[in-house]
């Protein structure tokens, strides 16, 4: 499982929630100014880079081909509301996962790979007027991923990252279970 980690945490603990097979392996991706290795499964990645996007799967090296699982919770932004933070947002919504699909497509990726995008108030569920755009702009992306690597399954699942604790609990068993089937439609 490669997971690039969310600030709140919500990602990872979802991640942490699902039993794993023995063997099974967690990289963790935070965002930083630039590609570093900070331990055996630990990463930093620059999301307005793409080379380092492809320095992380030679790192990966032979691990990257097995991976099954992908959880890109870096989409878990609040909306921006300057000119930065939507060039920041693009990054991180929109540029981020091409440069994923591109660092994924120059590997022979050998067993089939789900990638779930997890955003924050993207999909109008009941009736809410404030919907984000800039997380939005992670649609593209996944709808292409799966037509250019034929062996990739992608979804989006969008949450309300919660403000409580016993909403955070519920939350992760519910991601849980999420990440832990196989993506069966686009926007969950």
């Amino acid at each position: 499982v490669l997971i690039f980690a969310d600030e709140a945490g919500v990602g990872p603990a979802a991640v942490a929630a699902i039993p794993q097979a023995p063997g099974t392996r967690v990289y963790v991706v935070n965002v930083g100014p630039r590609f570093a290795r900070l331990g055996e499964s630990h990463f930093v990645v620059n999301p307005a880079n793409a080379g380092d996007y492809a320095a992380l799967f030679d790192a990966l090296g032979d691990a990257a081909t097995a991976l099954g699982h992908v959880v890109y919770a870096w989409t878990l932004t609040p909306e921006a509301t300057t000119r930065d933070q939507v060039e920041a947002g693009l990054d991180v919504h929109f540029y981020g996962p091409l440069a994923l699909a591109r660092a994924m497509s120059l590997r022979d990726l050998e067993q089939p790979l789900a990638i779930t995008f997890l955003t924050q108030g993207v999909a109008q569920v009941a009736g809410e007027t404030a919907v984000a755009p800039l997380g939005a702009t992670v649609s593209g992306p996944s709808r292409v991923m799966p037509r250019e690597l034929p062996n990739l399954a992608t979804r989006i699942v969008d949450i309300i990252v919660p403000t409580t604790a016993p909403q955070r609990e519920s939350l992760t068993r519910v991601l849980a279970v999420e990440l832990a089937s196989a993506p069966t439609s686009a926007i969950v």
